[in-house]
Formats: structure tokens, sequence, C-alpha cells
């Protein structure tokens, strides 16, 4: 084989290789592309879902806020209510207080009062004495006379 041919040969050898590998290059690089857009379109689609995701946590901490808010009103009506019943009870127990009183009070009456009965009871009839000693002592004056 001449010189020339081998040369020839070892050139188109080498350009079919190179061929060969801008092939696979073109090949390489068109997937690298496809890779790249396809990068490009998950991390456009992440951030779709991040700017979902902080909607829905900004959602969130407004509804988190509103609960405490509630939650504090509640106990402070709660606070509210058991302030309420206590005073209620202290009102109560100053009423039942009152009410024994009136009851030892009204107890102090009626015995006064059976006390009084009885002293008005003896007090007419020692009148009702007197009087019929008085009258017997007039009689007796009347006689003298």
């Amino acid at each position: 084989m001449p010189f020339y041919l081998g040369a020839f040969l070892a050139v188109a050898l080498d350009w079919r290789s190179q061929a060969r590998n801008a092939a696979l290059h073109a090949q390489n690089l068109q997937s690298l592309e496809a890779r790249v857009i396809a990068l490009e379109e998950e991390k456009e689609k992440l951030r779709r879902q991040d700017e979902a995701s902080r909607a829905s946590l900004k959602l969130a901490e407004a509804a988190k806020e509103e609960a405490e808010k509630q939650l504090a009103e509640a106990a402070d009506l709660q606070v509210d209510f058991y302030t309420q019943e206590i005073a209620l009870q202290v009102q109560v127990t100053g009423l039942r207080g009152m009410v024994e009183a009136y009851e030892e009070v009204q107890e102090d009456l009626k015995d006064r009062c059976c006390e009084q009965a009885s002293k008005l009871e003896r007090s007419e009839e020692e009148m009702a004495a007197q009087t019929k000693a008085m009258g017997l002592l007039q009689a007796d004056h009347s006689k003298l006379q």
C-alpha cells in the first residue's frame, strides 16, 4: 500500500472519528440542552410551588393569629365568668348570713313577744285581782261610810 493511501486512510479514519465525535457531542449537547430545559421547567414548577406554599403559610399564620385572638378573648370571657361567679357566691354568702341574722332576730322577737304576752297575761290577771280587790275595798268602804 502506497504511503499516500495509508496517510489518506489515516486522515479519513481521523475525520470519521471526528465526525462521529462531533455527532456524539452534538447528541450530548442536545441531551444536555433538553436536560437544562427540563431543569428550568422543574425550577419554575418549584418556584410556583414555593409561592403557593408561602401564600398558604401566610394564610395559616393569619388563621393562627385569629385563633390565638379568639382564644385570648375566650380566656378573658372565662375570667370574667369566674369573677362574676365568685362575686355572686360572695353575695349569696352575704345574703345567707343576713337571712340567718334575720332569723335570729325573728326568733329573738318571737321570744320577746311570748315573754311580753306572758307579762301582759300576768299583768291582766294581776289587774283583774286588783280590780276585784278594789271592788271589795270599795264595797267595804261603802259599808263603813
